[in-house]
């Protein structure tokens, strides 16, 4: 096993994790979220990552299942159907979405594409709908959006249900990486290596059962 093989698993739809904000998402040219090794269930209700409160009319960015279609949300508008039953069963041959994923969004143009596996040719386009309200200081999230208004607290709601799994992760603003979280498969953070902004789970076991994979050492001592 390596990093690259760890994933974390929900054992409950109560789980998610926590992270500083991502800043004004609003205002980027470009936005690319990236979720390795992911299982989700499509038919199920959830977010894989939110910058997100309470109230719909403010929820700055989301992803999201509800009902077996996925829906994006930015500056509070909601784009429903971006991806239907339908279409997740004719390109997955099942409900059960599984591997690498990529979200890219285009700011400027109101665009958005979908990527699996590493690919470079999108299974999914299309327009997606821009609002302009949002809260300041959101926290960014993984697995769920807040429960408050406020936006550092720490709540969560629409959780991704028991069994989803997401590994190492990767949050592209402006064509340049400014998050990337890769864990070490023990406690309660989710280590990101490149601004320090690392995740924090919430309501996940504490005895590293939440963990899937580690280390196998190699050689002699």
């Amino acid at each position: 096993m390596s990093l690259s093989d760890i994933k974390l698993v929900w054992s409950t739809a109560t789980q998610y994790v926590t992270a500083p904000t991502l800043g004004n998402i609003l205002t980027l040219s470009t936005l690319r979220v990236e979720v390795d090794n992911v299982t989700f269930d499509s038919t199920a209700a959830g977010y894989i990552a939110s910058q997100a409160g309470s109230s719909g009319g403010d929820r700055e960015f989301g992803i999201w299942f509800v009902g077996g279609t996925l829906r994006f949300y930015w500056g509070g508008l909601a784009t429903n159907d971006v991806v239907t039953a339908a279409e997740f069963l004719a390109e997955y041959g099942s409900t059960t979405i599984t591997g690498d994923l990529a979200f890219e969004f285009n700011v400027t143009a109101g665009t958005y594409e979908i990527f699996r596996d590493g690919s470079g040719t999108p299974f999914n386009a299309g327009s997606f709908s821009k609002g302009t309200t949002r809260q300041d200081a959101m926290l960014f999230r993984f697995g769920a959006r807040s429960a408050h208004t406020s936006p550092t607290a720490t709540t969560g709601a629409y959780f991704l249900p028991a069994g989803s799994k997401i590994g190492n992760s990767r949050v592209y603003t402006n064509g340049t990486l400014a998050r990337e979280y890769v864990s070490d498969g023990v406690g309660s953070t989710w280590e990101e290596t490149v601004s320090a902004a690392d995740g924090t789970l919430q309501g996940f076991p504490v005895d590293d059962s939440q963990w899937q994979g580690g280390f196998t050492l190699l050689g002699t001592l």
